[in-house]
């Protein structure tokens, strides 16, 4: 996404099992790009992130308003 002056893109990798690191890369010339925000996210179930995806939600207060959804299998045992 581009906002402000500046490119934003997101996008998980594995942080051990059952967990996936979701990270925030920025970028003002879309080419150097720097690790600007990262959290770990618990996925029982899941753990290579497929189906992730990230929206702008115009109406959410600015510390919230992106937005993350990502596709997952509940644990066999449940």
């Amino acid at each position: 996404m581009f906002e402000d002056g500046i490119y934003r893109a997101w996008g998980p990798r594995e942080a051990g099992p059952n967990a996936l690191e979701i990270c925030c890369t920025e970028s003002r010339d879309g080419f150097d790009w720097r690790l600007a925000h990262s959290c770990t996210v618990r996925t029982p179930g899941t753990s290579n992130g497929e189906g992730f995806g990230v929206f702008k939600d115009p109406n959410a207060p600015t510390a919230e308003r992106y937005k993350a959804v990502y596709c997952a299998e509940p644990p066999r045992e449940q």
